[in-house]
């Protein structure tokens, strides 16, 4: 997410200072994970998403900054001591796990990580994926997103013991999934352009990962995606931008599209 990683927002969380949905508190070390210190929900669901992850990791990436190696462990670390499995939401979960892994897959194998950190870091995404296995929203988008993070795992985690299963389960789901969420004409049931673009975005990264590694998929699953697609095509304006139809933004999905086409 874009918006989460922010060149100033990645400077302030070095220095201990969480800015999310435009407000802002210094957190000390150790930051008590379970204490909310704003008044607004989101606020304390973003912190524990960790979009920043991934900002850490990029800062890496381009600067080879170990600082933010330091700080990006220390606080997976410092979660790990302190939070209950399913914390807040299995949503949060599926959106934690997807950025630890993307965080991990940018430092890896270059920056300097200890390696009985990255046991325990190991450990509690084993954790995490179990919890969502047993423990998925019943439908809709926040069900598709756990799904891609259950899929992720297994695919970027061959040797975990349940890889396969993890896999398997994803896809199956992820399947039924389609076919409650989409209608005939490939519009998501919502009737939201962002929403449908939304679970059209992690039903991609699940069909890429799988395609990228050698899973088959059924061919109903591409059908369906083709169809969905067929919408988004026709619903961007010649400017590229969607007109906001339901809950969303006016905002474009051409990266989506060119996904899509690939």
């Amino acid at each position: 997410d874009a918006d989460e990683i922010q060149p100033a927002r990645m400077a302030g969380i070095l220095a201990g200072c969480f800015e999310f949905n435009g407000e802002t508190h210094a957190l000390p070390d150790p930051i008590d994970w379970l204490t909310n210190p704003s008044r607004d929900v989101e606020w304390h669901i973003l912190l524990h998403k960790f979009y920043y992850a991934v900002g850490l990791s990029q800062a890496w990436q381009h600067d080879g900054d170990a600082h933010a190696v330091q700080r990006w462990s220390q606080l997976i670390d410092g979660w790990i001591a302190q939070t209950p499995v399913g914390f807040i939401a299995a949503d949060v979960t599926g959106r934690r796990v997807q950025n630890w892994i993307y965080s991990l897959h940018g430092l890896l194998p270059n920056a300097p990580i200890d390696a009985a950190f990255l046991r325990r870091m190991l450990h509690s995404l084993h954790d995490q994926v179990e919890f969502l296995c047993a423990n998925l929203t019943p439908k809709r988008n926040h069900r598709t997103l756990e799904l891609l993070a259950i899929f992720l795992a297994g695919v970027v985690f061959p040797e975990f013991e349940r890889a396969a299963a993890w896999r398997e389960l994803a896809l199956h789901e992820t399947l039924a999934n389609v076919r409650a969420d989409l209608l005939p004409d490939g519009v998501h049931c919502e009737l939201s352009t962002d929403y449908h673009h939304l679970a059209v975005r992690n039903w991609l990264q699940v069909r890429r990962l799988a395609s990228d590694n050698g899973y088959g998929v059924p061919r109903e699953f591409d059908r369906a995606l083709e169809t969905a697609l067929e919408f988004s095509l026709h619903v961007h304006q010649p400017s590229g931008v969607v007109p906001s139809f339901s809950d969303g933004d006016v905002r474009g999905f051409l990266p989506l599209l060119a996904q899509g086409a690939a």
